[in-house]
């Protein structure tokens, strides 16, 4: 790790080219010795451990980087040595002023890299996370997982899964971009959802694994939502990836720029069934909806319903939206009155009902007719 990532800045002091050992250096080597002190002394301040290495190699890079020759620069070393500005042992340079004014900040630094490491651990071991700091995608947030309970059972990670495959592949596709992730060090609650997500989807050897990993990363790359060229510049991660939800959905293709709920096909399925005839030959007492304008509250609702459900494949958003008008309109208690599509995607609970045969023929009494 370098240093410089977050010593990006030391103070400095205004009037140090007017103190006395500066003023020394500056008649000996001219204005250009003061610029070589601040260089030296930024390099030594990037440095993880505050030194910096001064041999016989260094010397030459140290050189190099300043734009002096070696000489020059052993004669300046010597002089802000004998000054006290810096110290020389052992072969390494060090500066006590720098030292004594980036110690708060390097302090505060580690406070919050241990603080942070607590919290992830923290979080890997409720392994129960739904998003709350993504921002809005387009896409209605959830309460059901892959298998519909929204949490999933903390289990310790299977030993024989390869792991590092996924990670070397998400930090060879997204790295730059995104964050990595160790592979030596791969927290447990991330193990088991990346196992849960693979093994789900028939991938446990070490070929599919590779496979899959690259046809995830390379489709959270192509999102600008989830790689920071969206409105909000959030970013994801790979834990927030193998959330069941989320890895569904990516899947699904929910997260790819431009994407739409196939909200069209639902309402040309709903259309076609409105127009076809009854068994009694009466038509159906259904209102048909258009597809040129979808209401915003319909077209929230339609997602909605389907999202909640993590029901999010084309071919199984028509599926089911056969499977509801199937169940509806063969039901003499809901079709007796005018119905709407507005109405089966109201709520949660007309789905629920449906499903539970609230509305089947065998109901006949008027109290179980649905509200219009």
């Amino acid at each position: 790790m370098n240093g410089i990532r977050y010593s990006v800045w030391f103070p400095h002091y205004a009037g140090t080219r007017n103190d006395r050992k500066v003023q020394a250096l500056r008649k000996r080597f001219g204005n250009g010795g003061y610029a070589v002190l601040i260089m030296l002394l930024e390099c030594i301040a990037e440095s993880d451990d505050l030194t910096l290495a001064f041999d016989n190699v260094e010397k030459e890079v140290i050189a190099g980087d300043l734009g002096i020759d070696i000489e020059e620069l052993d004669a300046f070393v010597e002089m802000c040595t004998r000054f006290g500005m810096i110290t020389l042992t052992d072969g390494k340079l060090t500066c006590a002023a720098i030292s004594e004014r980036l110690k708060p900040l390097r302090d505060k630094h580690n406070r919050k890299v241990e603080a942070g490491k607590r919290g992830a651990a923290s979080r890997w071991n409720k392994n129960a996370r739904t998003d709350s700091t993504a921002p809005d995608s387009g896409v209605e947030s959830s309460s059901g997982a892959a298998n519909g309970s929204g949490t999933e059972t903390n289990t310790a990670p299977d030993p024989s899964f390869p792991y590092a495959i996924v990670v070397n592949v998400w930090n060879d596709i997204c790295g730059g971009t995104l964050e990595t992730v160790d592979p030596d060090s791969i927290p447990d609650g991330l193990k088991t959802d990346i196992c849960r997500r693979f093994t789900e989807h028939k991938r446990t050897d070490p070929d599919r694994v590779k496979e899959g990993a690259e046809v995830v990363s390379k489709t959270v790359m192509e999102s600008k939502f989830l790689t920071g060229k969206g409105k909000s510049r959030w970013r994801t991660n790979l834990a927030w990836v193998m959330n069941a939800e989320h890895f569904e959905r990516l899947l699904a293709g929910m997260y790819n720029n431009g994407y739409k709920f196939p909200c069209e096909d639902v309402i040309r399925v709903w259309n076609g069934f409105c127009d076809t005839p009854r068994p009694d030959g009466r038509n159906f007492s259904c209102r048909k909806v258009s597809t040129e304008n979808i209401p915003k509250d319909l077209r929230r609702d339609i997602k909605a319903r389907f999202t909640e459900r993590n029901i999010l494949y084309p071919s199984q958003i028509i599926n089911v939206i056969r499977w509801q008008c199937q169940k509806i309109f063969a039901s003499s208690i809901i079709t007796k009155q005018q119905t709407t599509l507005a109405w089966l995607m109201s709520s949660r609970q007309v789905w629920d009902d449906i499903k539970a045969g609230k509305y089947d023929n065998t109901n006949t009494d008027g109290t179980n007719s649905p509200e219009h």
